[in-house]
């Protein structure tokens, strides 16, 4: 009897200590309604988690940052792992608590509260956005929530925008700043509907809306409607850069010497980015999409949020509401990614198959929509009904594309160019000048300056930017035209 009892004692103590060392969790047919708290402790590995594994094990150590991950089939948890560290001065390493800003990510969230609000009866996807921000300009075409939501506005990009005017994405601007820098802009990229093109600005103004239709900030509203009634606690919009996080991943990025650099980000603008979350949190949305629980419940909202967008020809979009609706090896996949300071996130959802792959990281250059393909590849790897997508060809870049005709041209035909430009929808003057036989620009209270590359009479490049000289009547240059990332045709006014 005591042999018996100690063999006993000894099999427990082997089971548990091979429970302890899983530092993963991975089944395919056991525990039914897994929890994100339960499930690390409980399920095995097998060689395809260690697989996994081998895919992230670049960032599996004490000296990097890295990443979080999680994969759920059939409502169930199936594997959960963290790699590398959450704050490198102070040796924390990241955990399946880990909160990270998700970044673009976010708007699923954002399309999701507007679809609340159209629900409640306070609003519609197709009002005029001037009936809920009348600040707006009148562009002459009605700009619809609905345009906002999909990308189809031709609102500019305000982020880009900053960067023109040299503001910094890392210092604190109170929404409005940043409402006023979109609502002094004099016209559009293009036509609302006519074209999709990717704009923060759309989400930034949605919030605002959710704001005056709702009376509550974000925040507040998603708290309300969304993350309390799905039990999200760890889940909020960061729009107070001086509150407290607990368990919060820090922000990195490569230096160039070697080792990492802190990216301190203090940006509290919220809608197009700005949710903290965690794995445990986003397992919790994403079996929302199968069984929803927010507003009237049912799967009216899930399809609503998943319904492609549609220009004004008819074409039919690959982005619904804060989702890219795509394909992948032939199976339908939905999913979003993002990327702000050092946070890069992507959800990757296989609904046919109720399959998501979540992958959190806190590194700049991480890519961590080609790691939750990979990891996708060794799950659904027998139930891909196509083969891998042809290699994409990159589009010629545009300066590239352009004959450079006389870089070097004589003082006098630059003296024609040289000067200050001033833009009023950036508040900002822009000096162009000779210099060491080429021309160049800075911004006026920047001496950073940025050669030009001639491409036409009087067009330039000059990075990602694109320069054409505007003259009076053919003669004299009395301004320029600038288009750059998703800026096109922004006018400065020669002023000396």
């Amino acid at each position: 009897m005591q042999k018996l009892r100690l063999l006993t004692i000894v099999t427990l103590l082997l089971a548990a200590c091979c429970t302890a060392c899983n530092p993963g969790v991975d089944s395919e047919d056991t525990l039914e309604n897994t929890s994100p708290e339960t499930s690390s402790r409980s399920l095995r590995q097998d060689d395809r988690t260690k697989n996994v594994d081998e895919i992230f094990s670049d960032w599996d150590t004490a000296e990097t940052p890295g990443a979080v991950l999680e994969v759920i089939r059939d409502g169930r948890i199936i594997y959960q792992r963290a790699y590398g560290m959450a704050d490198l001065e102070r040796d924390v390493p990241l955990s399946l608590k880990s909160v990270f800003d998700i970044a673009s990510t976010s708007k699923q969230f954002v399309a999701m509260s507007i679809l609340l609000l159209q629900e409640q009866d306070k609003m519609s996807l197709d009002d005029d956005v001037r009936k809920h921000l009348p600040e707006i300009p009148d562009y002459g075409q009605t700009i619809t929530v609905r345009h906002l939501i999909q990308h189809t506005s031709g609102i500019r990009d305000y982020m880009d925008l900053m960067v023109l005017a040299g503001m910094k994405h890392e210092n604190s601007y109170h929404p409005s700043v940043i409402i006023d820098l979109i609502v002094r802009q004099k016209a559009l990229n293009f036509e609302p509907g006519e074209e999709f093109h990717y704009s923060n600005s759309g989400y930034l103004l949605l919030a605002e809306i959710i704001e005056r239709v709702s009376g509550k900030t974000l925040g507040e509203f998603t708290g309300q409607h969304i993350f309390r009634p799905l039990a999200m606690n760890a889940s909020h919009f960061y729009d107070d850069f001086t509150r407290t996080v607990k368990n919060r991943a820090l922000s990195y990025s490569r230096k160039e010497t070697g080792g990492y650099a802190s990216i301190q980000y203090i940006f509290d603008v919220v809608g197009d980015t700005g949710l903290l979350t965690t794995l445990e949190d986003l397992f919790l949305w994403d079996q929302n999409f199968y069984l929803n629980k927010l507003g009237e419940g049912g799967s009216k909202l899930i399809e609503q949020v998943q319904t492609h967008g549609r220009l004004n020809s008819g074409k039919i979009l690959h982005y619904a509401f804060g989702l890219e609706i795509e394909t992948y090896r032939g199976l339908s996949i939905v999913k979003h990614s993002g990327s702000a300071a050092g946070y890069r996130s992507e959800m990757l959802r296989f609904p046919g198959q109720k399959f998501t792959v979540i992958v959190l990281s806190n590194l700049a250059g991480f890519s961590p929509t080609t790691l939750a393909e990979q990891v996708a590849d060794l799950y659904l790897a027998d139930e891909y009904t196509a083969g891998p997508e042809d290699a994409r060809t990159e589009p010629e870049d545009a300066g590239a594309a352009r004959s450079r005709v006389e870089p070097d041209m004589g003082a006098g035909e630059h003296h024609a160019y040289g000067g200050h430009y001033y833009s009023a929808e950036l508040d900002a003057t822009y000096v162009v000048r000779r210099m060491d036989g080429k021309l160049r620009y800075h911004l006026v209270h920047f001496r950073v300056e940025t050669p030009m590359v001639r491409t036409g009479r009087d067009t330039w490049d000059a990075d990602d930017a694109q320069f054409l000289f505007l003259r009076e009547n053919g003669e004299a240059v009395t301004g320029l035209s600038l288009s750059a990332g998703r800026i096109r045709d922004l006018y400065f006014e020669r002023i000396r």
